[in-house]
């Protein structure tokens, strides 16, 4: 792609930016909906990562609190600057391929910063090994949807 080092820039910080906010309202509204959706962010607990549910998860916040790691950063620009090009050579593709293959893209993601930063830090900061639904613990498969609309969303516009 002929874009130069400002508007690559500029892709970075919009990732981050719409990132971070789009998890925070994830994070809130699925809070609100349900406690025990998003009951994996443990990284405010002291000590090993528990497979049980929080004491601050047990009831629904109607406050619409929601939350980020700031370890979300490198991975909402990384997944910015890596989507672009791919984004470029799959645009002639029928709909419904590039919304699949952008949600397994995020699937491919959240599976290599999640294996990452479990090696640099020691623990994920997300974990998902309580679910059933969950591959490695960095991953849940049951969060398909949400994927799947993000990614039909990103297409959309």
């Amino acid at each position: 792609m002929g874009l130069d080092l400002s508007q690559w820039s500029a892709l970075a910080a919009l990732g981050i930016v719409f990132g971070m906010f789009g998890e925070v309202v994830f994070t809130a509204l699925a809070d609100f909906i349900s406690p025990s959706f998003i009951k994996s962010w443990n990284a405010h607990s002291k000590g090993p990562i528990s497979r049980e549910r929080p004491a601050w998860r047990e009831t629904r916040d109607r406050r619409l609190t929601g939350y980020t790691f700031l370890w979300m950063i490198p991975v909402y620009a990384t997944g910015t600057l890596l989507y672009v090009p791919i984004h470029g050579s799959i645009e002639s593709w029928p709909g419904v391929v590039r919304v699949v293959l952008t949600a397994a893209y995020f699937y491919a993601l959240e599976f290599g910063f999640g294996l990452l930063l479990r090696r640099l830090l020691g623990r994920c900061p997300w974990d998902y090994s309580y679910s059933r639904w969950s591959f490695h613990g960095v991953i849940r498969w049951d969060y398909a949807p949400s994927w799947l609309a993000l990614a039909f969303l990103i297409d959309r516009y």
